[in-house]
């Protein structure tokens, strides 16, 4: 059997992508988070982990579902103490936005 799942999309391309048993599974430690690329599950516990850690510093929000259900989240990061988060200037990265995007959510991760 191959390791690897296939399907075609409405315009006849072949998609390949390995089978889910076959993915990377990440040890929790944040230092081997970015040896590899992850799955949903394990960026929502680095998200999770990133709060936690950094709680003077970092919010996770969920700010709706997808069509799928899943979680749209994003991380607020500011200094807690002092003028309110909704009043500084920021900057907005966003990722994960396509099926096949597997490369921007590490990278604004990474940032």
């Amino acid at each position: 059997k191959s390791p690897y799942n296939s399907c075609t999309d409405s315009s006849g391309r072949v998609h390949v992508q390995p089978d889910a048993s076959e993915l990377p599974n990440w040890s929790g430690l944040t230092d081997e988070f970015f040896q590899d690329y992850r799955q949903l599950q394990d960026i929502e516990k680095f998200l999770e982990d990133l709060q936690s850690n950094s709680q003077e510093l970092v919010v996770v929000k969920e700010i709706g579902r997808s069509s799928e259900g899943r979680k749209l989240q994003i991380i607020e990061m500011t200094k807690r103490s002092g003028t309110a988060a909704e009043d500084k200037p920021c900057i907005f990265l966003m990722a994960g936005i396509h099926a096949r995007e597997w490369i921007a959510p590490a990278a604004v991760l990474f940032i």
